[in-house]
């Protein structure tokens, strides 16, 4: 339940801030660790179940109920990749923002140096 509380906020946030960068990587790395640890949790679980019951169960059981588990997880790990590529991206544009930023810094702070400096008072002249 948890594990598939993260994917839907991340999404929301994603929609609500698209512009923090830095926070919305934090929070798609978030989703994924929490992905990843639902899954193992579930698997773990799942596999402890059907070792249990196995002997309860006839065949179209012991076919199928494996099979949808392994789709199940396949899909889970899949939506944890995709939100990785999702941080990745959201890091990237943190970064590039940054380097704008500075850049913006930068070229403001030459174009106030660029300007004829005021002249100097009396007082200020050193003999």
């Amino acid at each position: 339940m948890v594990a598939e509380f993260w994917p839907h906020i991340a999404l929301i946030l994603y929609r609500v801030y698209p512009e923090r960068h830095y926070f919305l990587a934090w929070v798609f790395r978030a989703t994924v660790i929490c992905e990843l640890l639902g899954t193992t949790v579930e698997t773990i679980l799942v596999l402890w179940i059907f070792g249990t019951l196995w002997e309860k169960w006839n065949l179209a059981f012991k076919i199928v109920t494996p099979s949808l588990h392994v789709l199940f997880t396949l899909a889970q790990l899949w939506g944890a990749w995709v939100f990785w590529i999702i941080a990745k991206k959201e890091s990237r544009m943190h970064q590039e923002q940054m380097v704008a930023q500075s850049e913006e810094q930068l070229v403001s702070g030459m174009s106030v140096m660029n300007d004829k400096p005021a002249p100097l008072a009396e007082d200020d002249v050193q003999p």
